[in-house]
């Protein structure tokens, strides 16, 4: 199905979910598993390559979401997602916010889901594991309803103020390939095609 084999990573402090990962991924003929690790900084100063990355919640769920943040910022084209248990809607929609495309449940049959969730995540849709999005559901306030993070919120709000991607970075003292990826992941977030759509978008829900 895929052209290109792709690039698959996990982060986990615990041995026996990194060999599963693996063994799970390593089956897969269109996904290339490329790295195991146990933390997010082994990852960074490693520069592997990677497009899909799986964030296990071994640690606390602050540092966890720090964690997903670091990676939003210093790799915003790896998508990511967080592979956890006992989730709660609250949980759910802090790692969305915090930049996971994913959240999958690690309890759940691995075998048949793992790859289906690093495939669709890959093209840029959000995947929610069955439990995960049972429990987003029960909530009656899904993940996918637009929430926007603290940084989305000041790209946009510099976009609103006329700022170019080369000015809301040295704004935010952030990297200009760090602006083009987040104005891509708000028009995700808000269902439209252009930039231009994201502020009048943003503004019509209220979010700004």
């Amino acid at each position: 199905m895929w052209s290109v084999a792709i690039k698959a990573a996990v982060v986990d402090d615990h041995d026996l979910t990194r060999i599963a990962v693996e063994e799970i991924l390593s089956r897969a003929s269109d996904i290339n598993f490329v790295g195991s690790f146990t933390g997010v900084g082994t990852l960074l100063e490693s520069a592997q390559e990677v497009d899909v990355l799986l964030l296990g919640d071994g640690l606390s769920q602050t540092n966890a979401l720090a964690a997903l943040a670091r990676l939003s910022e210093e790799r915003p084209e790896m998508r990511v997602i967080v592979l956890g248990r006992q989730w709660t809607e609250a949980g759910i929609r802090a790692a969305l916010e915090c930049g996971a495309v994913g959240v999958m449940d690690r309890d759940e049959l691995l075998h048949d889901l793992l790859a289906v969730g690093v495939r669709r995540v890959y093209a840029r849709q959000q995947f929610l594991s069955p439990a995960v999005a049972t429990v987003a559901l029960a909530h009656n306030n899904t993940p996918d309803a637009p929430t926007l993070t603290e940084r989305e919120l000041e790209v946009v709000q510099l976009m609103r103020d006329g700022a170019t991607p080369k000015a809301i970075a040295v704004a935010l003292r952030i990297q200009p390939r760090t602006v083009y990826r987040k104005q891509e992941r708000l028009r995700e977030k808000l269902g439209v095609q252009t930039n231009e759509q994201i502020v009048l978008e943003a503004v019509k829900r209220g979010l700004i």
